[in-house]
């Protein structure tokens, strides 16, 4: 069964933690085991970033018309959209980003960001000039169902966005994926960016599919130039795995989350948080917010020595690693000793490498 990150598991299947069934080995006795990688594997061909594909004009959203005001209060601007707010859950000041630019490794602020201009400019309101400025931030509860491609999500959250008395930015969300989300007249990303995708929103894997790295390209949210994102493009996939246990060994955290894809780092964002009773909040500050919120897998191994990548399944780059482990702190889902997680491998953007798209306890 493929790892599916459903909400309520959250904890449990995106730190790669589970129930260990291991033999746990006291502080300094983890033995030493050569690396045995069992073939057949995928080879890597990475292409050079000239001729890396981009996706058509298509992909990139049109300029829409406003409805209403920027100047009205935001409870009136939503009623224009057909929205009625229940209550204000949060409101407050935060500064954005001075460019969309995601460097590989870094939490992903900037990717929620780019990723909600396009669901406000789908309306009309492109906040991209007020890029580096504070603005302020109201969340409010709604009245009125989500729009049916969110279901089985059916209530949803308002953000709205606002420099001085003028709205800049709004949009529909769920708190907890980047894809649980719409534009404020129901459309999904999807849709506002790549109508000739026919994926949607599933709950089950609230994946960003193949428009995905189509659209990180062609907004420059990715660098192919940068020269981390260089390096791990030319690794094969187990090279990549190996390259991600050696960067938490150097507690190289950065260099680590950057061989995760950028839609599973995006998870972080939301990681526990509406179940943590901070509903009025749009995402979390920095990975150690969401490390205290669950998501501890990296940051939590002191040290761990790679035993086995065995490929389970080349066509969807499923691998069983094994790997003997030493953690910071124990507890029931991270137990010392000989480990097994199942990493699921992704080329997110196409011809330019492969990504850590899960870890979970089964294949």
């Amino acid at each position: 069964m493929h790892i599916k990150k459903i909400a309520i598991i959250a904890l449990l299947i995106i730190s790669g933690c589970g129930y260990g069934n291991n033999e746990v080995l006291s502080e300094g006795t983890i033995p030493k085991r050569e690396l045995q990688i069992q073939l057949p594997t995928p080879t890597n061909t990475v292409k050079p970033i000239e001729n890396i594909t981009t996706a058509p004009e298509e992909i990139l959203v049109g300029t829409a018309t406003l409805k209403g005001s920027k100047s009205e209060a935001p409870i009136e601007f939503l009623k224009v959209y057909d929205w009625t707010v229940r209550s204000e859950l949060g409101e407050y000041e935060i500064t954005l980003p001075t460019s969309f630019v995601h460097e590989p490794g870094t939490f992903p602020i900037t990717l929620y960001w780019a990723f909600t201009n396009e669901l406000s400019r789908a309306i009309g309101l492109d906040f991209s000039s007020h890029l580096g400025e504070t603005i302020l931030v109201t969340v409010y509860s709604l009245e009125e169902s989500l729009p049916t491609f969110l279901f089985p999500y059916t209530e949803g959250r308002a953000v709205v966005l606002r420099q001085g008395d003028e709205i800049i930015g709004a949009w529909i969300d769920v708190g907890m994926y980047l894809d649980a989300s719409s534009s404020l007249d129901k459309r999904s990303f999807r849709e506002i960016i790549a109508p000739r995708y026919d994926e949607a929103f599933s709950l089950q894997s609230h994946r960003l599919f193949s428009y995905w790295g189509d659209w990180l390209v062609n907004k420059k949210i990715v660098l192919l130039e940068n020269k981390l994102e260089v390096k791990l493009a030319s690794l094969t996939p187990e090279q990549l795995i190996q390259n991600f246990f050696s960067a938490i060994n150097a507690q190289n955290y950065v260099e680590a989350y950057a061989c995760y894809t950028r839609d599973e780092l995006s998870y972080t964002l939301f990681v526990n948080m509406l179940s943590s009773g901070e509903n009025g909040k749009i995402f979390h500050e920095n990975y150690r917010d969401a490390v205290e919120h669950g998501y501890n897998f990296v940051e939590n191994i002191a040290s761990a020595e790679v035993v086995e990548i065995k490929v389970l399944n080349p066509r969807e780059l499923l691998y069983a690693v094994t790997f003997n482990v030493k953690y910071k702190e124990e507890d029931i889902f991270h137990n010392n000793g000989n480990t097994k997680r199942f990493f699921i491998l992704k080329e997110e953007i196409q011809g330019f490498g492969y990504r850590i798209d899960s870890i979970g306890t089964g294949p």
